[in-house]
C-alpha cells in the first residue's frame, strides 16, 4: 500500500512538472481575411474568438466596456474599428478601442507583440523646423490598455491603461479566459500581431490527486479496522 500511494504521488508530481514545462502557444492574428466582427483561431488544442469594442473610463471599477465593433484583419495582425472614420488599428482617437480575447479554457497570458508600435512622428513649431531644419520628432511613445475578467463573470474590468513595451511580456502572467487589449489616449495606435498563451496545467492533475487522496483515504480506514480488530 506504502507503495502505491509513493507511486500516485510521484505520478502527480510529474503530471505537474511536465504541464508546467510544456511549451507555450503563439496565435499569430494576421492573415489575408480582411476581418470581420468576430475572428475565430485555434492553436495547440486551444481556441480562441477575437471580437471588437470599445471602453468608456480610464479609472479601474467605473469603465463601462461595449462590443460590436469591427475587427481588422491584415499581414501585420489586427486592429479595431468602432467607427465609419476609424482608422483599422486599435486606437484611443474619437472612441477607446478594444480587442477582446475569449479562449474556449483557462490560459496563462504571457506576451503579446504588436505591429505599427511607436513608429510616429509629429511634427514641430514652425520656429524650429525654419531655423534648425529639424520638422518632425518621434511622437510620444505607444501604450496600451489592459483588461481582463477579473470576476469571473464573463465581463472585462479595467486593469491598466499605460502598459508599455514591445514585445511585451506579462509578470506575473494573468490567468484566466477572457482578457482585452485596448488604448485610451488618442497618440495611443497600434495593431496587434500575436499573443502568446499557456495552458494552466493545475486542472488536468486534479484526478491524480483525487486518485491519492482516496487510496490515502482507504490507507486510513485499513489502519483503523486493524486497530479496533486488535482492541
Amino acid at each position: 500500500m506504502k507503495s502505491l500511494m509513493t507511486g500516485i504521488a510521484a505520478a502527480a508530481i510529474l503530471a505537474v512538472s511536465a504541464m508546467s514545462a510544456q511549451a507555450t502557444t503563439t496565435f499569430n492574428l494576421g492573415g489575408s481575411f480582411p476581418g470581420g466582427f468576430s475572428l475565430d483561431y485555434s492553436e495547440g488544442g486551444i481556441g480562441l474568438n477575437v471580437t471588437g469594442g470599445t471602453f468608456s473610463s480610464s479609472t479601474p471599477g467605473s469603465e463601462t466596456v461595449s462590443g460590436g465593433a469591427f475587427v481588422n484583419r491584415g499581414s501585420d495582425g489586427i486592429g479595431v474599428s468602432s467607427g465609419l472614420i476609424e482608422n483599422p488599428e486599435v486606437d484611443g482617437d474619437h472612441s477607446n478601442d478594444v480587442a477582446i480575447f475569449s479562449f474556449d479554457q483557462a490560459v496563462k497570458l504571457v506576451s503579446v507583440t504588436f505591429s505599427h508600435y511607436d513608429d510616429e512622428t509629429q511634427s514641430t513649431d514652425f520656429f524650429t523646423c525654419l531655423f534648425t531644419g529639424v520638422c518632425y520628432v518621434p511622437a510620444p511613445d505607444d501604450e496600451f490598455s489592459f483588461l481582463a475578467d477579473t470576476d469571473n463573470n464573463g465581463s472585462l474590468n479595467l486593469i491598466t491603461t499605460n502598459s508599455d513595451g514591445n514585445p511585451y511580456v506579462f509578470s506575473p502572467s494573468p490567468i484566466g479566459d477572457l482578457f482585452g487589449i485596448g488604448a485610451w489616449d488618442n497618440n495611443d495606435d497600434f495593431r496587434i500581431a500575436s499573443i502568446e498563451v499557456s495552458a494552466v496545467p493545475l486542472p488536468a492533475a486534479l484526478p491524480l490527486y483525487g486518485a491519492g487522496l482516496a487510496v490515502m483515504g482507504f490507507a486510513g480506514w485499513r489502519k483503523r479496522r486493524k486497530a479496533a480488530a486488535a482492541a
